[in-house]
Parts: structure tokens; C-alpha cells; sequence
């Protein structure tokens, strides 16, 4: 694939042309019923699809269409039937069995011609193998690769994918998936930073002692089991989420963030630049948990040593975040359904800002830090800006994740580098198995201060 390359800080890209065809290999599993065909739903009512969609799948065409319709409504109730007629049009689905050389054949075939994305909505067990087989006929000439979390289960399966991924494509045509990166509250934080110095501030080691970044939910595993059991807290949300959330804080606002290069030059190598400075995790400061009842949950086995709560402590080797712990905590089955950012301030340990990341961006506060919220100001005044050029907020959070990966934009998926610094910090947390049950609708709070005690402890 030829094109103009630009060189920046810490990154090389070229630009590449936006796609004109979308290929979804694995069209008839969990993730397009749950979140794909919902998403192009989104597009197609919104008129941004103007391109044809290839689906493999393990369906008949009847079984397939039932498939669309009810994982459509299941997400967007009554859905326009004239909607729905113009997203089945434009739909080429063919039964495939991706294990055979002729799937790759057929799909070569209906691709010819195209400059397609690739959307791997595989099983992880699959992806690798798939990957080789594209490369082997040559399917990725001028493509790109859209892939979901998770990226390997450790740092050597994530490179061993890393490396059948780079024989189809370079890294700026591989997108790698995180939904998190896409909440308006995300982007909302980031925008702040930028344009407020007030709500900068509340991010300076000068101001916050310690910083906790929780991610908490009330419900089970509704039915994932068999995803879930062989994941646990620290795959599915600590070694992705939350790290990339807390490099989304640490980011510090330069001259250039207001700049349409910036997301790409400055965000991405800043993130890069963070998670390089966190320190491998202390496997004495990992606590896990799992909930009662849940070795009877569907698919989990009875002897599981999954976790499904689990509290951390790193520590940031960077000028500014030296000596501020940074906790992160993420549990099923708990009290509260939030992700929220919790800053203790220096200046009193009762006193603290917390950051919600709902829908949008929220500030409470307790003590003096209210006097810091209230410098503030109101959120919703602040001039939040786009930092993608396709930004479209009417668009839920995986539609905008099509539209940017379609037009080539990175800023909301994660480079290789970053998926490989996650693994490396977590790799501890994998190998430890010391396990508490805890009752389900516990506060999660109280399960941290486990995390506490052992901070204690070792210092």
C-alpha cells in the first residue's frame, strides 16, 4: 500500500485511504449479535454507510437474517423496517467454514477490487489462525484489520497474534478495539485537560496524594460464563480499561493537542510514555476475589479460581506522577454500578474529587477539593472540541468505533505498544491465586481496603 508518510513525535505513519468495503469474518457470533449489527444500524439510520458489507458466517441466509433482526431489536426497539431493508441490501452473507482453503477463495473473490477492513469478530482462539490463512492468499492487499479485545491472554500469546497480524497489514491498517475509549466522558476528560487549566490542576502530583481508578458493577456474568472463565477481572478490564484510562489522565495538554495531528503524535505517544513509566506490578499488592455462587454460574467450572473482583496498586516511574500510588480495583456482582476516578488530595485525606465517567463527564467533590471543583466551572460550558475528524456524538460508542476505523482515524484504538506494556505490568497479578469469596451486592470499597492493609504491610 503506497502513501505519504508523516513523522511526528514518537510516531511514523502513513496515511492510508479510507476503506470501501467492510468484511466481517465470524458474522453469526457473540460480538456482531451483541455489538456490531446494532452499530451499523446506528450508520445506516444516520446515513453513513455508503458501502457494501460482507459477512462469513456459520448461518443459512433465512437463519441469518432472523439473526440481524433480532439482535437489532433487541437494541434499538422498533426499529425502521425502511432501515432495516437498506441495511439488509447492502449485506453480501455467505456461509463460510473459515477452516477450509475455499472460504479464503470465495472470500477473495467477493473482495476483488475493494479496499476492505477486516473485522475479525472471531473467538481469540481463532483469530491467529485465521490470520495466517488470509496471509497465505494474499487477502489483505490495501486492507485493514479491525480486532476486538482481547489481544492474547498474556505477553506471548499477544505477540505471537501481534506477529500473524503483521503478515496482512502494517501497524497504522491494524485497529485494535477497547469500547471504553469511545465514551463521550473519555473524550469529554481529555478535552478538559486541554482547555481548562483549572481541571488540569486536579491532575498535578501537587494537588492528589493518591489517585484509585474503579470500575464497578452490580451485575453477573449473564450468561458469559464460557467467555468469562477463562478471563477473569485482570484480562477483561484491568490489563485494558482502566490502564488506558489512567494514561488518558496522565496525559499532560501541550501546544499542539488542539491540533487535528495531535491525537495521532501526541495523545498516542504520550499514552506510550505513561505505560512504559508504570512498574510492574508487586505481586504482594494484588488482592482477588470472587463472588459467592459463582462456581454454579452456567459454563464456569465448579473448582474456578477465576476472579471476579481484583484490586492493584502500581507505582508511575515519571517526574509527575512520582510517589502517588495509583489504585485500581474492578468487580462483578458488587454494591455500585460505576467507573469512577477518586483523587485524594494532599491537603487532607478526607478531602477528594471524584470523576465520574457515566454518559458524560461528572465532579463531586468533598471537603477542600470542592473549592477545586467549583474553579472548575460548569463542565458543560467548557468548549470540548473533536478530537477525531469523524466525531458524531448523535453515534453510540461502537458505531463511532466503526466510523473512525473505516475512515483510518486511530485516536480511539490502541497501538501494539501500548496492548504489550499492559500485559508486561499485569503479568503478576496472572500468576497469583490467593482467592477470597466475598457476598454478592458487597461494596466494593471494603474489598479494597484488603489492598490497603497489604500496603501496609509491606512498607
Amino acid at each position: 500500500m503506497n502513501g505519504l508518510t508523516e513523522s511526528g513525535e514518537g510516531i511514523s505513519r502513513r496515511f492510508v485511504p479510507p476503506s470501501d468495503a467492510l468484511v466481517i469474518l465470524g458474522g453469526t457470533g457473540d460480538l456482531a449479535f451483541r455489538k456490531i449489527y446494532p452499530a451499523l444500524y446506528e450508520l445506516e439510520r444516520a446515513g453513513r454507510l455508503h458501502l457494501p458489507i460482507v459477512v462469513t458466517g456459520a448461518l443459512a441466509r433465512d437463519g441469518f437474517t432472523a439473526m440481524v433482526m433480532k439482535s437489532i431489536t433487541a437494541a434499538h426497539p422498533r426499529p425502521s423496517s425502511d432501515v432495516l431493508h437498506r441495511l439488509m441490501h447492502r449485506m453480501d452473507f455467505f456461509v463460510s467454514d473459515l477452516r477450509t482453503r475455499a472460504a479464503y477463495v470465495d472470500l477473495g473473490q467477493r473482495c476483488r477490487g475493494y479496499r476492505p477492513t477486516f473485522f475479525f469478530a472471531l473467538p481469540p482462539s481463532l483469530t491467529a489462525a485465521v490470520a495466517y490463512q488470509m496471509s497465505k492468499i494474499g487477502l489483505t492487499e490495501a486492507a485493514a484489520l479491525m480486532i476486538e479485545k482481547p489481544f492474547g491472554v498474556d505477553l506471548a500469546s499477544a505477540r505471537h497474534l501481534e506477529s500473524h497480524l503483521r503478515r496482512l497489514a502494517s501497524e497504522e491498517a491494524i485497529f485494535r478495539i477497547d469500547h471504553y475509549l469511545a465514551k463521550r466522558s473519555m473524550l469529554e476528560a481529555m478535552s478538559a485537560r486541554s482547555v481548562s487549566p483549572a481541571f488540569s490542576r486536579l491532575l498535578d502530583r501537587e494537588v492528589i496524594e493518591r489517585m484509585t481508578i474503579r470500575h464497578s458493577e452490580t451485575r453477573g456474568l449473564q450468561g458469559r460464563g464460557r467467555f468469562y472463565d477463562g478471563v477473569g477481572a485482570v484480562r477483561d478490564v484491568v490489563q485494558s480499561h482502566l490502564l488506558q484510562l489512567a494514561a488518558m489522565l496522565a496525559v499532560r495538554p501541550t501546544a499542539e493537542s488542539g491540533r487535528r495531528a495531535a491525537p495521532d503524535r501526541v495523545f498516542r505517544a504520550e499514552t506510550q510514555r505513561f505505560l512504559g513509566a508504570v512498574q510492574t506490578l508487586d505481586p504482594d499488592l494484588v488482592v482477588r476475589g470472587q463472588y459467592e455462587g459463582y462456581r454454579r454460574e452456567d459454563a464456569v467450572s465448579p473448582s474456578s479460581t477465576t476472579e471476579t473482583f481484583v484490586a492493584v496498586q502500581m507505582a508511575v516511574d515519571l517526574p509527575e506522577w512520582r510517589d502517588v500510588p495509583v489504585v485500581l480495583s474492578s468487580g462483578k456482582a458488587l454494591k455500585h454500578n460505576c467507573i469512577d476516578v477518586v483523587l485524594e488530595l494532599r491537603d487532607s485525606r478526607s478531602s477528594t474529587v471524584t470523576l465520574g465517567f457515566g454518559q458524560h463527564l461528572s465532579l463531586s467533590a468533598t471537603g477542600e477539593g470542592r473549592e477545586l471543583v467549583a474553579a472548575v466551572g460548569s463542565l458543560r460550558d467548557l468548549p470540548y472540541r473533536a478530537l477525531c475528524s469523524h466525531e458524531d456524538f448523535a453515534l453510540g460508542s461502537y458505531a463511532q468505533l466503526l466510523t473512525d476505523g473505516l475512515f483510518r482515524d486511530h485516536v480511539r484504538f490502541q497501538s501494539f505498544e501500548t496492548v504489550a506494556e499492559g500485559w508486561r505490568i499485569v503479568e503478576p497479578a496472572l500468576r497469583r491465586r490467593a482467592l477470597m469469596t466475598y457476598p454478592m451486592g458487597m461494596d466494593g470499597r471494603k474489598l479494597e481496603d484488603q489492598l490497603q492493609n497489604r500496603v501496609m504491610v509491606a512498607h
